[in-house]
């Protein structure tokens, strides 16, 4: 009788179910790492492709925490894109009502225009950045990852530099300070040697 294969579906299925039953055994929701270790190598694999499979599982959720802090903030920037939108059209809606009321703007509708335009704008924002591809995501994240990392090391650099600025100037003031004052250590000397001739009998 030919050995069974299974495949990759059915591999992962039966390696997660005997996970699960296993952790199941021991009266917890997961396993340690030196129980995945355990498990691993009874069904003959290497501690270096578990090691492996951790670290993209790890990067993966690295990867989908900043991807969901980036869409956070791009949803936060649309509703307030989106209110001042509609806090803008209607103060210019009321405008282009008033004027035509008055006789000023005979054909009025010219708010139409700009709110059609700015419309398209706020559209192509939410299309693009809230409901993209993961894909696209991702990658959007990773850039702006990369961003906020030069700009974190450009402000550690500058606080460096000021630091390291402040400390030459002090050094210096307090040197040149010496300079211009050269008799102050002397005076100093002297006032001892006068406390230790009042002391003496």
């Amino acid at each position: 009788m030919p050995e069974r294969h299974y495949s990759r579906e059915e591999l992962q299925a039966i390696l997660a179910r005997a996970i699960e039953r296993q952790a199941k055994s021991a009266g917890s929701d997961g396993l340690s790492h030196a129980q995945l270790l355990e498990t691993a190598h009874e069904v003959g694999l290497s501690p270096a492709e578990v090691a492996a499979a951790v670290a993209e599982v790890d990067r993966g959720r690295a990867r989908d925490a900043l991807t969901a802090e980036l869409l956070q903030q791009r949803r936060h920037r649309l509703r307030s894109h989106v209110a001042t939108y509609l806090a803008v059209n209607a103060g210019l809606w009321g405008i282009d009502w008033a004027t035509a009321a008055m006789g000023v703007n005979a054909q009025g509708g010219w708010h139409w225009v700009v709110a059609a335009a700015w419309g398209v704008a706020l559209l192509l924002q939410v299309l693009r950045g809230v409901l993209a591809d993961p894909a696209t995501l991702a990658r959007d994240a990773e850039r702006w990852e990369a961003r906020r990392q030069r700009k974190l090391q450009k402000q550690q650099m500058k606080r460096a530099i000021e630091g390291a600025v402040t400390d030459v100037v002090t050094t210096s003031t307090a040197a040149l300070t010496r300079l211009l004052d050269p008799n102050r250590a002397p005076r100093r000397s002297g006032r001892r040697r006068d406390r230790q001739d009042d002391q003496s009998p």
